[in-house]
């Protein structure tokens, strides 16, 4: 009986040895863990880094790793060593290695949030609109009316296209305008001549002129309407 309570004692020392030891060398197997919890998507998305770069133990230097971490990514304080400041030897160096590893993390997340952001639309701040593609982004919007047809142009005008559709029927309609004055012109010059012979000579030479470019204003809106697809003239 004496040798069996004496194998209990030794049994029972040995296990508080076994836990002891566990204790003194293997301590840091049962730190606590911690976790992220509710947070926003942003803060969610540093913290679960800040885990997986620095661990999720409940001890120092993971803490301090974790602290350095968030500071990096938030990018407070001038410097890391103020980030840090609290700490001391080694976890002031884990404090600092998470802060450039947060830092490094914030910002590849902001090139991330860069392109994917869309891109403007080019002139989107008006709107008399150039050009009829298919992609609406790829059109020009502008304050400025400019005498593009639009959505009315045919589909497939690019921007460009229009524009300078517009520019031909810009100066078209002043030629013609202008040929309008000058014919006029010429005519009160003819009746005002009162048997002046040069003057009769001029004026009658002027309205010839007159008639000829407009034939040939005529000759360049028929082949314009054929050559360009659905006409230029709207």
């Amino acid at each position: 009986m004496k040798n069996f309570h004496l194998k209990i004692k030794t049994t029972i020392a040995f296990c508080y040895f076994i836990i002891a030891l566990s204790v003194l060398f293997g301590g840091q197997g049962y730190a606590e863990t911690v976790s992220c919890g509710p947070l926003n998507s942003v803060d969610r998305t540093i913290c679960e880094a800040s885990l997986t770069q620095c661990g999720d133990r409940d001890t120092d230097s993971d803490k301090a790793c974790r602290k350095g971490f968030r500071e990096g990514a938030k990018k407070t304080g001038d410097n890391k060593s103020d980030a840090c400041k609290s700490f001391k030897s080694n976890n002031k160096a884990e404090c600092e290695n998470g802060y450039n590893a947060g830092a490094s993390k914030q910002d590849a997340l902001n090139k991330e949030a860069s392109a994917q952001a869309p891109s403007p639309i080019p002139g989107s701040v008006g709107t008399h609109q150039c050009g009829n593609l298919s992609d609406k982004s790829e059109n020009v919007n502008t304050k400025i009316n400019f005498g593009c047809l639009g959505s009315k142009a045919p589909g497939g005008t690019g921007p460009i296209e229009d524009l300078l559709y517009a520019l031909i029927r810009f100066l078209s309609n002043g030629i013609g305008i202008m040929m309008v004055v000058a014919l006029i012109g010429a005519g009160i010059k003819y009746t005002t001549s009162e048997g002046n012979a040069e003057q009769t000579m001029k004026a009658k030479r002027q309205i010839q002129n007159i008639i000829i470019a407009l034939f040939i204003y005529l000759f360049t809106y028929v082949i314009l309407q054929f050559l360009i697809p659905g006409g230029i003239f709207k």
